[in-house]
């Protein structure tokens, strides 16, 4: 039975010799000889685009930016001269620090029994931070990097005071500073104010970074059309 094929070397189509439902064969045109796939191949089909990377962030609004700027610069500014603002946000957090000597207590060291209250001040916001993240919710992202920094500008203030210890403390005896401690155990305490200083360097610096990203978000959508 014949089949008719077009040749893709000179167009000629013509009914060549090939038995239909035989498979795939290569025939060859009478014209030009040149060789002939029978079926032809199917067009490729079209190639989908690449998905995004990953879900997008939500939409940031202009306000959103104004008050965490805004709430950054007061607690930024009650930190430095001690203020009200600031002492409300570390009471909230002494109950996060005071719960961290117990748990991290439970490893049965003496190292991660005083670091505890640091790292229970930052367990919190940290985890905030990494849900919000997962949501993709950049304000509250932004905040909780905000609340994280602050943290650490504390933590580095105590870290600070663990050489001569003239912050006052909930416990009456002054060889229970957090501090006194870790950096007894890890022979460094005549480093306290310098590893202090570079500790609050870090939490200044994110705590400026939360507010800046998130006005980056916000500029970024506003230029894309």
């Amino acid at each position: 039975m014949a089949t008719r094929v077009t040749c893709p070397a000179c167009g000629l189509s013509a009914d060549l010799p090939g038995a239909r439902g035989a498979g795939p064969r290569t025939l060859h045109c009478p014209r030009c000889g040149a060789p002939v796939e029978w079926p032809a191949p199917s067009p490729a089909a079209p190639t989908a685009p690449p998905a995004p990377a990953g879900r997008p962030w939500l939409p940031v609004a202009g306000w959103q930016v104004a008050a965490l700027a805004a709430g950054a610069a007061l607690l930024g500014t009650s930190m430095a001269t001690r203020g009200f603002f600031a002492a409300v946000v570390n009471g909230a957090d002494l109950v996060f620090h005071e719960a961290g000597h117990p748990v991290f207590g439970l490893f049965g060291s003496r190292l991660l029994t005083a670091l505890g209250g640091a790292l229970g001040q930052l367990f919190f916001p940290a985890v905030a931070a990494a849900v919000f993240a997962r949501r993709r919710e950049a304000a509250s992202f932004a905040t909780a990097l905000l609340w994280t920094g602050f943290n650490v500008v504390d933590i580095g203030r105590y870290a600070a005071d663990g050489r001569v210890r003239a912050l006052p403390l909930l416990a009456p005896d002054v060889d229970a500073h957090d501090w006194w401690n870790i950096l007894g155990i890890l022979g460094l305490r005549e480093s306290a104010e310098a590893i202090g200083g570079a500790i609050g360097a870090a939490g200044y610096a994110l705590m400026a970074f939360a507010p800046s990203w998130l006005a980056w978000r916000f500029l970024r959508a506003q230029r894309r059309p």
